[in-house]
């Protein structure tokens, strides 16, 4: 996490040799770098609402970049990690929407100023990141403010893409009329999740904030902007789910895994000598009841209820009703 540019930023002849040396320091950055662009090139050829989860990046690189401002740390390597981002992953869809004629007005240029903005804000705050905040910040203001204007002013189309997030934040008129687009009942949406995995999910949130407090890490920082705006999302629109449950997931495991550290699970010992067996209490004294009750609560009110749910949903709805009488009939 060292700066891109040592030295002042007026020696423009150093810049070459400073880069070269920063890629050569950071090797294992940038291959996960390209991977990530990569990866996101992919998502943008297989589908067209990938400025979904563009936006979500956007919004952890800026926070990130804020909270490292204000904690004083270095922003260099967010700025080089968006740039490998976005250059890679544009210039890869990039020929698909134009070869193909594929509306890039729509779909292409939106998601690519999204991404531009992003990687030039990074530049500014890593610029005015070397100045106190009382200075950088309002520099900074000024400069995204300018930027914006210009968009605004020159394309409007494009300022509204990029502001609303292509619609996805701030819906219009055609988002009402799509039956997906709508917000399903909280009863609906419980249940769609699993009452556990929703409890658990909203908790381990809660506790991955508290962590994040503590320890001020830019993982956690990740997991809480991924996991904010998918669980926000979910419950303005159903189709926002597919981001949801691994967010509900993730966070319902990192629960678990704190509850199971405090229980001490890891340290039951998996093979118990022969003597424990010959006494009546050697199985006992190896195992503790908390930890019996604790992973019976996750076998009944996680494991099965969820197994149940795959089943059912495995069933095709128009054989549902011949399905339920055959397990009934089959049931003692």
């Amino acid at each position: 996490k060292e700066r891109i540019i040592t030295g002042s930023l007026t020696r423009v002849n150093k810049y070459y040799s400073n880069i070269i040396e920063y890629i050569s320091q950071n090797k294992k950055g940038t291959v996960y770098a390209l991977l990530s662009g990569a990866s996101f090139g992919a998502l943008a050829l297989s589908w067209q609402g990938y400025a979904y989860i563009l936006a979500i990046v956007a919004i952890y690189v800026v926070v990130q970049l804020l909270v490292n401002l204000f904690l004083g740390r270095n922003n260099g390597y967010l700025l080089y990690v968006s740039i490998i981002f976005v250059v890679l992953s544009f210039s890869m869809a990039g020929y698909y929407y134009y070869a193909a004629d594929n509306t890039p007005s729509l779909w292409f240029i939106p998601p690519l100023m999204i991404g531009a903005v992003m990687a030039l804000i990074s530049a500014l705050i890593s610029i005015f990141g070397r100045k106190p905040w009382i200075i950088s910040v309002p520099a900074l203001i000024v400069s995204v403010s300018a930027v914006l204007l210009a968009t605004y002013f020159l394309t409007p189309h494009i300022f509204d893409e990029i502001i609303s997030g292509e619609g996805y934040f701030i819906k219009n008129r055609v988002y009402s009329t799509i039956a997906e687009a709508q917000a399903p009942a909280l009863g609906q949406y419980i249940g769609g999740f699993g009452v556990a995995q929703f409890i658990l999910g909203i908790g381990g949130f809660a506790y991955v904030i508290y962590r994040f407090l503590r320890e001020r890490t830019d993982s956690l920082l990740l997991l809480i902007i991924f996991s904010g705006v998918s669980i926000y999302m979910s419950f303005t629109a159903g189709r926002f789910n597919i981001t949801a449950a691994p967010s509900y997931a993730i966070m319902g495991g990192a629960l678990i895994y704190y509850f199971a550290s405090i229980l001490k699970v890891d340290s039951i010992s998996t093979s118990p000598s022969r003597k424990s067996f010959r006494k009546a209490s050697g199985l006992k004294g190896n195992i503790k009841w908390l930890q019996v009750l604790f992973v019976f609560l996750l076998v009944f009110a996680l494991l099965i209820p969820s197994g149940l749910g795959v089943v059912s949903t495995a069933v095709p709805a128009n054989s549902a009703n011949q399905i339920n009488k055959e397990v009934y009939s089959a049931l003692p």
